[in-house]
């Protein structure tokens, strides 16, 4: 319901809130009065080099808050009108006590006849609300009665969305890397969890804007690998290739290979390659857990295995080790990472695993083949995925 309009003389305690409305509106002009003479004495003073932007931007900022202040002011009929409907709303539940029912239509009544005389009062005073500019400095945007803002049109405010970004983006890698899945660290594994949060942020600052990581790889960095690495198609990998480069000229006998299954030839290329990189990065962790080469062999298999299954998520990254050792989790790039259980994988041999790895790429060859033959339109000059 509207509130009511009142053609008799107000109420005593309307008129008391008639004053009050009077004073608080004074109040708020001279605040804004004020406040736009110190802007105006800022900017001549900064003429004069007497005064910096930084000064005349949080006196813009000042004034923003006293004019949606005085917006605030101007909405106190919605309030009154607001708590009025409420006490109507309550009068209609069912088994109200005589008190109760006129306590709700006392409050009712005068609510509405608040709201209508707030409203009188703003027609009679002709108060209309304030929307001032928009406050842009170096990195913010301040904007009257909302959230303030990245200023993404300058470099610093760019330079801070791409911080914060890649903020995030490292920390989620450093969560997933660190913290789920690596043990003991290899050389093959701090590479490759490198590369995966240099390529988080990659994606991210393309290679605009790169603190500093202290430290020997921060040096590294420093030195030129990151410029000599932006250009390609893995930026990480190639970097991180260069951050760990020193290491690469001797193991650690525990990294060392020892003799074991060999896959055939006739595996599919794909297989054959994804065998290669789970012995990389899976041998040394599992080694480390106690485990025999053709316990090693079987996990690998099945690591394989699981990613041609779960190809058309991506292309698998990286295979990565539990802290405890009992569970692998594949890496399918954007599509994140699926796991399963080293016990489980022992279970099978590595013929018997791999030569299922081979059956799914081939399968997925036969589709991808299929769809070219049925739709040739749609898919000449693009790429297919698998």
């Amino acid at each position: 319901m509207e509130p009511r309009n009142l053609n008799h003389r107000p109420p005593p305690y309307l008129l008391e809130l008639q004053a009050q409305w009077h004073a608080r509106l004074q109040q708020l002009r001279a605040d804004d009065i004020h406040a736009e003479q110190t802007i105006e004495s800022l900017i001549t003073a900064e003429a004069k080099k007497n005064a910096t932007p930084a000064d005349i931007h949080q006196s813009q900022i000042n004034r923003h808050q006293i004019a949606q202040a005085y917006n605030d002011f101007l909405d106190t009929d919605r309030h009154y009108t607001r708590q009025g409907n409420d006490a109507a709303r309550a009068l209609e539940r069912p088994h109200l006590s005589m008190l109760e029912r006129h306590q709700l239509e006392t409050t009712r009544d005068q609510a509405w006849a608040t709201a209508g005389e707030f409203q009188l009062f703003k027609s009679s005073q002709q108060l209309r609300p304030v929307h001032l500019a928009p406050v842009h400095t170096d990195t913010l945007v301040h904007t009257q009665g909302q959230a303030t803002q990245l200023n993404t049109h300058s470099p610093k405010g760019l330079a801070l969305q791409w911080l914060q970004r890649a903020g995030d983006a490292l920390d989620s890698a450093y969560d997933f890397v660190v913290n789920r899945l690596l043990a003991t660290p290899t050389r093959e594994q701090n590479k490759e969890a490198c590369a995966l949060a240099l390529n988080g942020v990659a994606g991210i600052v393309s290679g605009r804007l790169v603190p500093h990581m202290g430290g020997p790889a921060g040096r590294h960095l420093g030195d030129g690998a990151w410029g000599a690495a932006i250009d390609a198609a893995n930026p990480g990998a190639t970097t991180c290739a260069r951050l760990y480069s020193d290491a690469g000229n001797f193991s650690h006998p525990s990294q060392e290979s020892a003799q074991g299954y060999a896959p055939p030839e006739h595996l599919a290329p794909e297989v054959r390659e994804q065998w290669a990189l789970a012995q990389r990065q899976l041998a040394p962790a599992l080694r480390e857990h106690g485990h025999a080469q053709p316990q090693i062999d079987q996990v690998c298999a099945a690591a394989v295995c699981h990613g041609q299954r779960h190809a058309r998520l991506g292309p698998p990254e990286n295979y990565l080790l539990s802290n405890d050792g009992q569970r692998v989790g594949v890496v399918y790039g954007s599509a994140g990472v699926r796991d399963f259980d080293v016990a489980q994988a022992q279970g099978h041999s590595p013929e018997q695993q791999l030569q299922q790895a081979h059956a799914a790429v081939h399968e997925r060859h036969r589709e991808q083949a299929q769809v070219v033959a049925e739709h040739p339109a749609h898919t000449r000059g693009a790429l297919v995925l698998g």
